[in-house]
């Protein structure tokens, strides 16, 4: 455990030394997911949700927790005109281990909300591609919209840190 909470205390304060500890070369599962992207996400920050988990975004990687379960998502991409990343899952995440996901995200009314649209794509072209896995509907947030069918409430992420 003390390495994922190190991760996620170097996520925070983006150091470079942290990132050569924890993603030694040989470690990489795919060489374009380094976690380490030019463009940080604009919403990088640390955060806790309404589902009673917490959030940590930042330029190497998303990671979250929630009920006893870490998932750490290393960031492949940035696209903070769109307001969507592309990230490779950790190999040692519980879920859909060593695929790739699309975390969407917007605000409204001083509200800050994420999808995770897409968790389980075989490439990060795949889980960027808009044509299989159309951009999660923010119409009714609070009710649904998330989810290949929009049958999922997204998730309302409460900043405690930037």
């Amino acid at each position: 455990m003390t390495f994922n909470v190190s991760k996620a205390a170097c996520i925070l304060i983006g150091s470079l030394a942290c990132a050569a500890i924890l993603h030694p070369v040989s470690g990489f599962a795919e060489e374009a997911c380094t976690g380490s992207v030019a463009t940080p996400p604009k919403i990088s920050g640390m955060y806790i949700d309404n589902f009673d988990g917490w959030q940590s975004v930042g330029k190497q990687a998303w990671v979250g927790y929630a009920a006893g379960d870490q998932m750490i998502f290393d960031i492949c991409s940035v696209d903070n005109t769109k307001k969507f990343l592309i990230a490779h899952n950790s190999v040692d995440n519980q879920y859909n281990p060593g695929k790739y996901s699309r975390f969407e995200w917007f605000g409204s009314n001083g509200q800050l909300f994420y999808c995770q649209q897409v968790f389980d794509a075989t490439s990060a072209a795949d889980a960027a591609d808009f044509t299989k896995t159309k951009a999660a509907d923010s119409s009714d947030a609070n009710d649904k919209g998330c989810g290949q069918a929009g049958q999922f409430p997204w998730s309302q992420l409460i900043l405690i840190a930037r």
